[in-house]
């Protein structure tokens, strides 16, 4: 490989690596399981290459998404994200465990947010029965 192929592949490995600890980091930081596989895998295990992308398996609960819904609400401000929570708050209702939604909310600085969207969904769940 040429120096200009060898400066290509350092960055795209760089970059990579840090959207990759990125990645990570949320997902550790909302208490999401994940497991690693593919190029990341390997890697990890066994020899060191250049690899384009980064697989990964996240086991997402519906609670996990009213977390991530609050938190992009919070960051963005956009309503949408908090009728999507809404939403799944209404449907999955009775099934949730409300009690790890609030833990997260309270952690995430959303919990006010949470007990409105809990006391509209209150009312949206009992017209589903």
């Amino acid at each position: 490989m040429n120096w200009v192929g060898e400066a290509v592949e350092r960055v795209r490995d760089y970059e990579l690596k840090a959207f990759f600890t990125y990645v990570i980091d949320v997902l550790e930081r909302l208490d999401i399981p994940y497991m690693v596989v593919g190029g990341f895998a390997a890697i990890f295990y066994g020899e060191p290459r250049l690899t384009l992308d980064v697989d990964s398996a996240t086991f997402i609960t519906p609670e996990d998404i009213i977390l991530a819904k609050l938190i992009a609400f919070r960051e963005t401000g956009s309503d949408k994200h908090l009728r999507d929570a809404r939403g799944v708050l209404i449907i999955q209702w009775g099934k949730l465990n409300l009690e790890a939604v609030r833990r997260g909310a309270r952690a995430a600085g959303t919990l006010d947010q949470l007990e409105a969207l809990l006391e509209a969904a209150r009312y949206g769940s009992e017209g589903q029965q």
